[in-house]
């Protein structure tokens, strides 16, 4: 993404806080006019829902003024990287989506620039414990072709997610080989016109049956954390997404039990670099995770930001990242 296309993502998004304002004031002002106390919960409702969009856009559009763009040659050619620092205080996403479930996640320097797309979500079955969807993709490259394809694959997996909440036809969302296949499908006339490539994974949590079940499309392998400390890479992976027109993925199972912690995350973090170029690495990563069987998703996270803060020191971080934190806990 080019530092005009940075101003002109910062003028949208300061016009959207606007209209999220706007709303706001409108929705308060009709629940205050209301006379049906239903109308009113419902209004107030709205409001609240903007407000949570407003504070939303402007904690990404404080990330994006953060970032810096470094210009430099190579073959006579003009290109801009990005460059931010890591903040001593990261906003994360916290939740606890199901009762087996606590999550934290992040993704830097913020998600309108960010290559990578980390989401959670639920997956309802009738009469039985819904299971618990983590899907990471991370698109190679940058620029704009890039910001289309990731565009692409963010709605394909939102529509899916909406059908199958709703109980209508879709691509089968507990069968991780099966999502990647439909959307490599989906996004391979794409990635073929624009030679761009995409690593992914998704995963599903199968509490009730002790298992998460999970498909790889070349990207870096997760880390599985038991809780006496032993830990094992998810590093069965297959071609990446948009390599071919017809793949066909295979998915893995892995057994977990309550106390086990499993970590996703995109290249970007391991490749983080001191003022030597030393990078960061995966058994960074691990023994950020290996601490007292008593933290927390959030405390994980935190633990992993600090050792990666203490690495970088004041070196800009050159690329994005994301993170997902997931420990299996007593329902």
């Amino acid at each position: 993404m080019e530092k005009r296309r940075k101003e002109m993502l910062e003028e949208a998004i300061g016009k959207a806080v606007k209209r999220e304002i706007g709303a706001y004031n409108y929705y308060i002002k009709e629940a205050v006019r209301s006379d049906c106390e239903e109308a009113e919960a419902l209004f107030l409702h709205l409001a609240n829902e903007e407000e949570k969009h407003k504070s939303f856009l402007q904690e990404e559009l404080k990330r994006i003024r953060n970032v810096d763009w470094d210009q430099k040659r190579q073959g006579g050619a003009c290109y801009e990287k990005i460059r931010y620092h890591i903040p001593e205080m990261v906003e994360m996403k916290q939740s606890q989506p199901l009762p087996f479930v606590d999550l934290s996640m992040i993704t830097l320097p913020s998600t309108f620039l960010s290559g990578d797309h980390l989401q959670s979500f639920t997956l309802p079955l009738a009469g039985k414990t819904p299971r618990f969807g983590l899907f990471l993709h991370d698109v190679m490259g940058h620029g704009s072709k890039a910001t289309h394809l990731n565009s692409l694959i963010k709605l394909f997996l939102g529509k899916q997610i909406e059908r199958w909440q709703r109980e209508q036809t879709g691509v089968d969302l507990s069968n991780p080989s099966l999502l990647l296949q439909k959307l490599n499908s989906h996004i391979y006339p794409t990635c073929h016109s624009n030679n761009k490539f995409v690593t992914a994974f998704y995963a599903v949590i199968d509490f009730p049956a002790k298992q998460l079940l999970y498909a790889s499309a070349g990207h870096e392998p997760p880390v599985i954390i038991r809780a006496n400390g032993d830990y094992s890479h998810l590093d069965n992976t297959e071609l990446v997404l948009g390599g071919l027109e017809t793949i066909t993925y295979t998915n893995v199972p892995v057994d977990i039990r309550t106390g086990d912690t499993i970590v996703l995350f995109s290249d970007g973090i391991t490749e983080v670099a001191d003022n030597q170029e030393r990078m960061f690495e995966r058994s960074s990563v691990i023994s950020a995770v290996k601490g007292p069987h008593s933290m927390s998703a959030s405390e994980i996270l935190n633990n992993i930001m600090h050792r990666v803060r203490e690495h970088v020191g004041e070196e800009p971080v050159m690329d994005d990242f994301s993170v997902a934190v997931i420990k299996i806990i007593d329902p």
